[in-house]
């Protein structure tokens, strides 16, 4: 087994593993397992929380007073913010135009659908596409 190389984060300090080390030796290392970790979280049980409570909580509430197009944009805003407000990097804050339209667009499918399976498989779709770009991107950066 190879020893495991120096850690080294990105310039915001966000990721501290180096994805080409681990797929390149075929080993499941330290690194790779904080990749699996990050890819299941992202990936499976993030958009399932997520939509659980931004479409299918906040929404519905939101229904409730406002008309469908304010309920959508309103929990679509909130979604988006909520982001930052976890993880207040520049990397999150340059996303939150794209996670507004992830959440209206899911906001509106969940509306006209009045079923959230759409909308959780549109944000693990989402998700994917995200996680898998900044992967490749650590990957070409190092």
């Amino acid at each position: 087994m190879r020893p495991s190389a120096p850690r080294r984060r990105d310039r915001e300090g966000a990721f501290d593993f180096e994805p080409h080390r681990c797929f390149a030796c075929g080993e499941l290392n330290q690194h790779g397992l904080h990749l699996a970790i990050l890819a299941l979280f992202a990936g499976l049980i993030a958009p399932v929380c997520e939509e659980l409570l931004f479409r299918g909580l906040l929404l519905r509430a939101l229904q409730r007073r406002f008309s469908p197009v304010i309920a959508v944009a309103v929990s679509a805003l909130v979604f988006a913010l909520a982001h930052p407000a976890l993880d207040p990097t520049w990397g999150t804050f340059a996303i939150v135009p794209a996670l507004f339209a992830l959440g209206a667009i899911s906001g509106a499918v969940a509306v006209r659908r009045a079923d959230l399976s759409a909308s959780i498989m549109l944000h693990i779709g989402f998700n994917f596409l995200t996680t898998f770009t900044a992967v490749v991107e650590g990957v070409r950066h190092h």
